[in-house]
Order: structure tokens, then sequence, then C-alpha cells
């Protein structure tokens, strides 16, 4: 017999932060596919007074219900005793992603309480199960949800966040991937939803580093200053060099090697511009020889750094 077991927790108050509580425990006996058993209980943490609204939204919990229901230890008891009642020698304990079993010792810890190591050999079936589901053979996320595992296994309803219900669902998610295949269209449509997330936040990231940019260094648009080679600035062109593949050129306290022709810096003139349009860069430009390169680098936070580090040891 196995038993699958869930939980939901907010974070309570204390004086020295905050500490995530367990505040309902849920959990399932099955066996072949059958429950045979199961175990509920409202928690209420050491020095509870409200939940997060997020956590009431999710949940559906009240305040009033939790202040009523029984202590942490008083849950804690039973539950350990459903455990050893039911898990058989050959039978598993299953949970869905590390953050059970980590709430449960923290919240031992808080409470001060033994913690039982019970709940410490429970088998993670999130990554388990998210490995076997692929789109063009890859795997779509290493950790998917419980929402998305119901979807591709035809798993009708939606999650409840309820430590009950997702227990059920976590058994009949692992039963069905035990017995049947999952479904590719709904796999499809799981990758193509975590790509156009993947796209937004990369084009986010990318806008508001635009406009930290502007911010930073639009005082600098459009000016140009000849490239010193001062010690110190060698020192940042060739840090530059490192984080800059287009760059081309390598810095050294006495040389520069630029084309595989090695130049003392007497040798070389050279200026660096700031354009700070829509997407900011600044272009550097080597005389040598008869011969020039320009190096355009378009910004971003590391580089920019750098950069400016070089702008400000020029006269």
């Amino acid at each position: 017999m196995d038993i699958y077991f869930d939980s939901e927790f907010d974070a309570i108050r204390t004086a020295k932060g905050h500490v995530q509580c367990l505040i309902s425990l849920g959990m399932v006996a099955a066996e072949n596919g059958e429950l045979l058993d199961s175990f509920y209980s409202l928690i209420r943490p050491r020095h509870f007074r409200r939940l997060s609204w997020m956590v009431k939204k999710m949940t559906g919990l009240s305040e009033e219900a939790i202040r009523q229901a029984p202590s942490f230890a008083e849950v804690m008891n039973d539950a350990e005793a459903f455990i050893q009642r039911h898990l058989k020698q050959d039978g598993k304990l299953y949970s869905f992603g590390p953050d059970d079993r980590r709430t449960i010792a923290k919240h031992s810890e808080y409470e001060q309480r033994d913690h039982s190591l019970l709940f410490e050999q429970a088998i993670d079936l999130q990554r388990h199960l998210s490995s076997r589901i692929l789109w063009q053979n890859q795997v779509i996320s290493p950790t998917l949800s419980l929402e998305d595992l119901k979807n591709v296994y035809g798993i009708v309803g939606a999650v409840e966040h309820n430590a009950w219900s997702d227990a059920v669902d976590l058994m009949r998610i692992h039963e069905a991937s035990r017995h049947q295949e999952y479904s590719r269209e709904c796999a499809q449509v799981i990758y193509e939803r975590k790509q156009a997330r993947i796209l937004a936040g990369r084009q986010r990231s990318y806008e508001n580093m635009i406009r930290v940019l502007h911010k930073r260094y639009d005082g600098y648009d459009d000016t140009q200053k000849q490239l010193l080679f001062y010690p110190d600035v060698i020192v940042k062109l060739s840090e530059l060099a490192e984080r800059e593949d287009a760059l081309r050129i390598q810095f050294y306290p006495n040389e520069c090697l630029i084309n595989d022709l090695s130049l003392n810096y007497d040798q070389i003139r050279a200026f660096m511009k700031w354009n700070m349009h829509a997407e900011p860069n600044v272009l550097l430009t080597f005389h040598y020889a008869h011969e020039c390169i320009e190096v355009q680098i378009s910004l971003n936070y590391r580089n920019a750094i750098v950069l400016a580090d070089i702008w400000n040891l020029i006269p």
C-alpha cells in the first residue's frame, strides 16, 4: 500500500521575520489505484493571526477555521500514526515537490517539536513524472505543475489547492503514468505556453534593461573621447575584451594584439563614442598602420559598467 500526501502552508510572522508553517495536511492510502483510507486536518500554527490574501484566495480557507483547528503537534501525531498503520514494507510515501517535506521540518523546528523522519523518506513525484513528458524529444519542464500533469493524462477537474484533493490527484496521476500514454497534443500546448512565457519574460527583462541603461548613461549620449592607454584603462580594456568576443583585441600591459599584429600603444590612436538611441551602444575605433577597426558594442548591465569606468578614467 502506498501513501500520497500534500499540505497547504502560509507564512507566520515571528520576531525574526517569517516562517512557513502548515495550515492543512492531507493523505491518502491506496493500492493499485484504489483509495483505501484517507486523512485530512486543518492545522493551527503557534502564534497564528491571519492568512495572507493569496493563500486565502487559493485555498478558500478562513482564518476562523484555522484558529479552531488542532495544533501542529496533535495533527502530526495523528498523521504519523496513519503512515505507520498503512505504509507496509514494500509501500512508498509520495509527495509532489520538495516544499512539503521542507516546511514540515521548518514547522517542527518553529514549534520546538521533535522532527519525525517519516516524511523525510517521501519520494518527490514532481520531477519523476515531469521527466517523462516530452515534446520533440525534450523534457518540457523538470517541474510541471499538478494541473499540467492532470491535463496530459486526461484527468478531469481543476486543481483545488486542497491538501486532501491534491493528494488524491497525485495518486491518480501516478497511477495513470503507470498504465497509459500521455496526450501529445496537451504536451504541445504546454510546451508552447511555456515558450511564450519565456519569450515574454526575456522581452520584459530586455525592455527593463534598456530603461535602466538610458537612465544611467543618457548623459553620455553622442559624446566622444580619445582613448588614452593609461595602466588603469588597459586593465579595464582587457576586462572588456574577456567579455566581448566582438572586440577581437588582446590587451597587455605594454602592447596589444590586433589581427595578429603586435603593436605598442603609442602606435595606436583610439576613440570611444556613446550612442544612447533605441538600442544603446558604444563605438570603439582603433587607428593603426594605415588601418582602422570599428567595434560597436551593444550595451548590457555588465559591459556598461566597464565601459563607463573606462570613460571616467579618461580626462
